[in-house]
C-alpha cells in the first residue's frame, strides 16, 4: 500500500499554491551544483543557505534538455518539467509543465545573442504572452 510522504519529507508542499508559496516568499535565492553527481543536479536554497527550498535534475542522454523540479533530493514529489522545445535551438524555448496534469504552465524563452556575455531570459505564460524578464 502506497503512503503519501510525511509533510516534513517535502520541503514544498505540492500544487501551485505550494510552489508560488514558497517563491514568493523569498527574493533571494542560492543554487548549488553538485560537481560530483553524474547527472547535474541542482539544490535551491534560502538566502541563507541553510533550508533547502527543491532539488533540480537533468535527465541524461537526451537529445533535446528534460529538467524535473523536485520537492527535495528523494525525488518522490515532482514539482515541475522542463523540456526544451527544438533540438538545435541557440536561443533556447522551454517549456514548463505540470506533471500531475501534463498542463502547459508557462515558458522560458533565452535571449540569443543577448544571452552571449550574460544570460537573459523571458518568461512567458502558457498562451506564449511574455509576462516577465
Amino acid at each position: 500500500m502506497n503512503q503519501p510522504p510525511a509533510p516534513s519529507q517535502a520541503m514544498v508542499p505540492p500544487g501551485p499554491q505550494g510552489m508560488a508559496a514558497i517563491w514568493h516568499a523569498h527574493d533571494v535565492v542560492i543554487c548549488r551544483r553538485k560537481i560530483l553527481a553524474i547527472a547535474p543536479t541542482f539544490e535551491i536554497y534560502d538566502a541563507t543557505g541553510q533550508q533547502p527550498l527543491v532539488f533540480c535534475q537533468e535527465k541524461l542522454f537526451k537529445v533535446k534538455d528534460d529538467i524535473r523540479i523536485f520537492s527535495d533530493s528523494s525525488k518522490r514529489v515532482e514539482l515541475l518539467r522542463i523540456n526544451q522545445r527544438n533540438i538545435m535551438d541557440w536561443a533556447g524555448i522551454f517549456d514548463v509543465t505540470d506533471p500531475a496534469t501534463g498542463q502547459k504552465l508557462g515558458v522560458w524563452r533565452r535571449k540569443g545573442w543577448r544571452s552571449f556575455a550574460r544570460d537573459e531570459w523571458q518568461m512567458l505564460d502558457a498562451s506564449d504572452q511574455q509576462v516577465g524578464r
